[in-house]
């Protein structure tokens, strides 16, 4: 790499309470500069949560330009057990989410040392901003959704309280249950029914892991209260008291502005009478009277994910964009660091 502005440290899980400390200051840093939300208010915060972590597998690493903090990126693999599919996954946290050459050069180096039995490198890419490895890498697509937001000041209230009303002379015989953390008696029902979802989802996706246990949910659960990260979720039950639908919305207490709404779904039986109608508009309401203050709900739709799609606009949802995940095999990533070492 020749003259190249930038420079990676590898956070090290075992490291001192001072090298905490520098890792701390660079964070506070970047999300300052950045006008980003400081999550963490003390270093013990921060530690916990990044040493949760790393002790999990997740690699992070710290990035400067030109002797600047330039915010910071992170891998895990997933697909772990599936050979052919195993990938490692970036998640981009850089000041600015438009990667170049200098830059996947030196996230390919770090791709290679940090799991070297993985298939591909998974990168992320919005509105086409890292659409560039396609050609310089021959990346191939494995997976394209696309963003719709809704603001809450555009929704038609009386629309949600319709739908609400309408569902609950429907339904009168099931029952919608609130929870913010999923208790332990129901989490493997919970697992399960949204692996199944996950599976049932209209894609063709490569990066798309439909695995959901119990222990994961509960560890996001635990690990989430630290910095007042959490799952606002309704779950509806048939006669029986049989999980047969559910949504979430990801949210953070200390800024409950702007909240991700994830997984809608009804188990296949149930489809087509209007459950995912009555979860979308009662999660509206709750919403609205637990933070009166919040401006938008943003979700993610496959992109042939048909009947998801219609609901969001009959919301009021809008689309601002699209998302793809690009897929670098093992081989090309090497064949294009050996490239640019060429060059220099």
């Amino acid at each position: 790499m020749m003259n190249s502005p930038y420079k990676i440290e590898r956070l090290k899980a075992n490291a001192t309470l001072e090298e905490w400390q520098r890792y701390y200051d660079f964070w506070l840093q970047c999300n300052r500069t950045k006008k980003a939300p400081l999550y963490y208010s003390k270093l013990q915060d921060f530690q916990e949560s990044w040493s949760y972590w790393m002790d999990k597998g997740t690699a992070i690493f710290i990035v400067w330009k030109e002797e600047k903090p330039y915010g910071h990126f992170s891998f895990f693999t997933d697909f772990k057990e599936q050979a052919d599919k195993r990938m490692v996954k970036l998640r981009n946290s850089l000041k600015e989410k438009v990667l170049n050459e200098n830059l996947l050069e030196l996230i390919g180096k770090a791709f290679l040392e940090f799991d070297p039995t993985a298939k591909f490198l998974m990168i992320p890419s919005v509105n086409g901003e890292n659409d560039f490895v396609e050609m310089a890498v021959q990346a191939e697509v494995g997976n394209y959704i696309e963003s719709y937001q809704l603001k809450i000041e555009e929704v038609d209230v009386a629309k949600m309280d319709e739908w609400i009303a309408v569902s609950e002379a429907k339904f009168s015989n099931y029952r919608l249950q609130f929870y913010e953390d999923i208790p332990d008696e129901l989490l493997e029902e919970y697992s399960t029914v949204f692996s199944q979802l996950m599976k049932d989802v209209p894609a063709n996706s490569r990066s798309f892991n439909t695995l959901i246990t119990p222990q994961t949910v509960k560890e996001r659960q635990v690990n989430g209260k630290k910095t007042q990260q959490c799952s606002y979720r309704y779950l509806i039950f048939n006669e029986a008291n049989q999980l047969i639908a559910k949504t979430n919305v990801s949210l953070n207490k200390k800024t409950p502005t702007s909240m991700y709404q994830y997984m809608t779904g009804v188990l296949k039986p149930y489809r087509g009478q209007g459950l995912s109608k009555w979860l979308k508009a009662v999660m509206f309401k709750k919403l609205v009277a637990d933070f009166p203050d919040f401006k938008v709900i943003n979700t993610e739709v496959h992109t042939m994910n048909a009947a998801s799609r219609a609901l969001n606009l009959k919301m009021g949802y809008v689309k601002t964009g699209f998302k793809k995940d690009w897929l670098i095999p093992r081989e090309k990533v090497v064949a294009f660091i050996d490239k640019e070492l060429k060059k220099a």
